[in-house]
């Protein structure tokens, strides 16, 4: 038994190095990425990006009010974009900033908009899990879920008002932040929606 399991082990080994030599001949080698880390002073742009020297972040996992949204709470309006950037400026300052960009499947640096995805660590906390935990972010994908279903279960942040969504936000808003309203369409752009617009209806200013 002892003889036939070293032969298996032999040939999965003479196995693996025949493919490794082959993929070596092809200039296919797989080499391990080295991580891309980026170190300093952060300078925040909003709820979720910030820039850290002459690189633009986008924190990986989550989602923030964007600079055009509001928030109602008890019939009244709140600023949660300025108090998402407060939130995130409080967690940020004075604090050594240490991004690591995550990779796609190619190992190539993940982008959003010309901006890197990152995991921040400012003193060794996650700056978007934070984020999240504070409710003025929410999780977005598979990440910080329980921390989003904690700040849910407190009623904080974003979790305790309304989001009045932006145009571009109005078809993914209720996906990723809860109790979206998409702010009323004119009749004239509810119709310019719903019809196709051929250059003969447009002459009849349909």
């Amino acid at each position: 038994m002892s003889n036939r399991l070293l032969l298996a082990g032999l040939i999965v080994f003479s196995s693996l190095s025949v493919q490794a030599r082959v993929a070596e001949s092809n200039g296919q080698v797989a080499v391990e990425q080295p991580q891309i880390v980026f170190t300093g002073r952060g300078e925040v742009v909003d709820g979720d990006t910030l820039w850290l020297g002459i690189h633009k972040i986008r924190l990986d996992g989550i989602d923030a009010a964007e600079r055009d949204e509001t928030c109602t709470k008890d019939g009244k309006k709140v600023a949660c974009f300025g108090l998402a950037l407060d939130e995130l400026k409080k967690l940020v300052s004075g604090a050594e900033l240490k991004c690591e960009i995550d990779r796609d499947y190619f190992g190539k640096p993940k982008m959003s908009h010309n901006r890197y995805l990152a995991t921040c660590h400012a003193n060794g906390v996650d700056v978007a899990r934070a984020m999240v935990l504070s409710g003025w972010a929410k999780a977005d994908g598979y990440l910080y879920r329980q921390e989003e279903g904690q700040a849910k279960i407190s009623e904080i942040g974003l979790h305790a008002m309304t989001l009045v969504a932006s145009r571009k936000r109005d078809t993914q808003c209720a996906a990723k932040l809860a109790k979206c309203e998409a702010p009323q369409a004119s009749p004239a752009n509810t119709r310019s929606r719903l019809l196709p617009q051929t250059p003969l209806m447009r002459s009849m200013r349909l």
